[in-house]
């Protein structure tokens, strides 16, 4: 068995790291909440106006559907987020989750549920 790698964070680090996710998980989750309740309302909309609605009325269709698109990716940041914070905890933080190398504190700093290093986010984004 492989024997998992760690970061020795320090601890004013860590807390800074941790501080920054949990604000991060606040925001996503504020805006779960704002968009399931538009996605609501938009439901509840387009069940009273369907037979009035011409059929070319594109809105009235479109709007639930980028919701119900919006609310996934948000859910799919919201079990990253998590990840990380987990990750912070056991020292596994900062490291790629594909190659196992540490990934540039630049690309943390701008995108703190990053798991993937550079090279190989570009190299996923190219298959």
């Amino acid at each position: 068995m492989e024997e998992q790698t760690t970061v020795r964070l320090a601890p004013e680090i860590k807390v800074g790291i941790r501080k920054k996710l949990f604000k991060v998980k606040r925001k996503i989750e504020s805006e779960l909440i704002e968009t399931e309740q538009q996605l609501r309302e938009e439901i509840r909309i387009n069940d009273m106006t369907a037979m009035k609605t011409h059929t070319a009325d594109i809105n009235c269709c479109l709007g639930p559907a980028v919701n119900g698109h919006r609310i996934a990716n948000l859910k799919k940041r919201l079990i990253k987020t998590d990840k990380a914070l987990a990750k912070v905890d056991d020292d596994t933080y900062g490291l790629c989750t594909r190659c196992g190398d540490e990934i540039p504190a630049g690309r943390l700093i701008s995108i703190p549920i990053a798991d993937l290093c550079t090279l190989c986010k570009e190299k996923l984004n190219l298959v």
